[in-house]
């Protein structure tokens, strides 16, 4: 069987003309991934970058976030965006409410995704009928999947549907 290179060097021309070396890797499921810019046109330089990727271990993907830092105030009194929108629109959300929904994502959902790449978390797998979560916990993480930033609904990390159809 033959090696394969955990990543691949290829250049893209660009409209001004340049010629920028771009990267692709195999994720953990052995799927390639789509080419990610290195920014540099030549190929000593583009090999050193990816190299500083891989010995940092950013290779997958150097800037983005993991659940863990993405839901860092989610549901903090005080802190959380959510709450204050809903407080400007004049609806009452107790802080106990906000406790609770805090206990929950400590409790069950950040141990399972807190390491978890944005990108890498499926709704409808984890709130589906072959969850491994119990079905209070499913339906509670539908319910929970539907207040993230509309940054994160924007970059269908939890489709709005999902929460109707897969409980």
């Amino acid at each position: 069987m033959r090696y394969k290179a955990p990543f691949t060097l290829y250049r893209r021309r660009m409209l001004d003309g340049t010629r920028v070396y771009y990267y692709r890797y195999y994720d953990e499921q052995g799927r390639r991934t789509g080419g990610r810019s290195t920014g540099q046109t030549q190929k000593a330089l583009a090999l050193q970058y990816v190299l500083d990727l891989i010995k940092s271990g950013r290779l997958d993907s150097p800037h983005e976030q993991t659940f863990g830092t993405y839901a860092e105030n989610w549901w903090v009194w005080g802190k959380c965006p959510y709450l204050t929108s809903q407080a400007a629109r004049g609806k009452n959300l107790s802080r106990r409410y906000a406790e609770v929904q805090r206990g929950f994502l400590v409790n069950h959902v950040l141990p399972e995704f807190k390491g978890m790449k944005l990108s890498g978390i499926i709704s409808g797998y984890y709130c589906g009928q072959g969850s491994r979560f119990r079905t209070s916990w499913r339906h509670a993480f539908s319910g929970f999947s539907r207040y993230p930033s509309q940054a994160a609904k924007d970059s269908y990390v939890f489709p709005l549907s999902v929460s109707r159809s897969s409980v």
